[in-house]
């Protein structure tokens, strides 16, 4: 293992460690300080020593058209609800949200004017060590749980740090691997990340293995598209990298199988594989499938005969996508302000039809401009999209992470076109 040298540290500036810590925490929310998330504080702190760092005053912002139509959607769809909506609980969190993403806009932002520290790159860095490391922790989750019946995450984070009281996911009368995340699903993304920003076939092998253990239909479908993807729009680097390294691709196929069948046997390894095709293909049957089918088959009942127009088009404000399903047709009533379960529903009645298209726009840009300059983040997109299908993914680390890297290309592109 490569050991970081004390050089090394004298060549990061603080700005540059910052967005490495803040990448490192972002996709760990059960790590908390306080009641509030670790990562919304460093953000705040973030803001502020950049701001001071900075001299905003005579700052000039890299500024672009989808940028300014998505910091204008945010405060649009943030205005209608805490001037339209007459229940508490939604405007504090359409209010709370309002700030967390003007911070981000503001951090990507800067990001973009301090370039030559490259800030994107540190940020995405912290984000994929983050991952890979709960990667391993989601191994750790399932062997001390087959061992022991013991929930590192309860034992840690409840038991002693006391940040919070549940951490542990059960489904299917066993534990769920969860990372340092709230549930399955919320882990899907993190796995996700670790698996496209890889370079190391042993890691995507070890990736593969716990997405199919994961019990989580989004996770798995997930990885499985990004192996296709790969396989599909790099398949020549795959089979040049396999004919030049054929023992090394051996070798690591075959341990990771035979680490497998010792540790579990062959019959658990079907039957996980097996239950998990069956949750697939036959997801009208289970709770979880139909709920989530429910949430598509009634946008139309709630756009065109209960909503009023202002919000279909502005929308109820940020993670406020549950407001139109708990007034209209009594859904989770008593659940707090919630999220629905969706990316394509939660970005379209959060920020409405407005924010949609354009929030959508910039994951699309997103994704051409990959797909010429950098193959990884195209592999990621493209399946945190598909993802966001069955699932919410696009946490607010996630879309960090995807303003940075569409700023970040949209740049690249200008400097190449200059060059030629």
């Amino acid at each position: 293992m490569k050991v970081i040298s004390m050089s090394f540290l004298k060549k990061v500036n603080i700005y540059q460690m910052l967005f490495l810590v803040l990448g490192i925490i972002s996709p760990a929310p059960i790590v908390m300080l306080g009641g509030k998330s670790l990562y919304t504080i460093v953000m705040y702190i973030c803001v502020l020593i950049l701001i001071m760092g900075c001299r905003v005053r005579t700052m000039q912002c890299k500024w672009n058209y989808p940028m300014m139509f998505f910091a204008f959607s945010v405060v649009l769809s943030s205005f209608v609800s805490l001037f339209f909506i007459d229940n508490a609980m939604w405007r504090n969190r359409a209010a709370t949200e309002l700030i967390n993403y003007l911070c981000m806009i503001l951090i990507v932002c800067i990001a973009i004017y301090r370039e030559k520290d490259s800030l994107s790159d540190y940020f995405k860095k912290g984000v994929y060590y983050s991952c890979v490391f709960q990667v391993g922790w989601g191994f750790l989750q399932i062997l001390l749980w087959k061992a022991k019946r013991l929930s590192i995450n309860d034992l840690i984070f409840c038991r002693l740090l006391h940040m919070t009281n549940n951490t542990t996911q059960f489904k299917d009368g066993t534990i769920a691997v969860t990372g340092l995340c709230w549930n399955s699903g919320h882990f899907a993304p993190v796995i996700t990340v670790a698996y496209a920003l890889s370079a190391n076939i042993f890691v995507k092998g070890i990736i593969i293995v716990l997405a199919v253990f994961s019990k989580s239909r989004t996770t798995l479908l997930g990885i499985m598209m990004c192996a296709c993807l790969e396989v599909l729009f790099e398949r020549k680097r795959v089979i040049a990298y396999i004919k030049q390294r054929k023992g090394l691709v051996l070798v690591c196929v075959g341990a990771i199988a035979a680490m497998l069948v010792v540790a579990v046997g062959w019959e658990k390894i079907w039957k996980e594989l097996s239950e998990m095709i069956d949750k697939i293909l036959n997801y009208r049957n289970d709770d979880s499938g139909r709920i989530h089918a429910n949430y598509y088959r009634n946008i139309w009942k709630i756009v065109s005969t209960r909503a009023p127009i202002g919000y279909t088009l502005f929308g109820y404000g940020i993670s406020c996508s549950g407001y139109p399903y708990s007034v209209y047709l009594n859904q989770y009533t008593g659940s707090g302000a919630w999220v629905v379960e969706s990316d394509f529903i939660n970005f379209l009645f959060s920020f409405g039809l407005f924010g949609f298209v354009i929030i959508y726009g910039i994951i699309a840009k997103t994704i051409l401009l990959a797909r010429k300059y950098d193959r990884q983040m195209f592999v990621l997109f493209v399946t945190l999209v598909f993802e966001g299908i069955t699932y919410n993914v696009m946490f607010k680390w996630v879309i960090l992470l995807l303003l940075m890297q569409f700023m970040f290309l949209e740049k690249k592109q200008r400097m190449k076109h200059v060059e030629s």
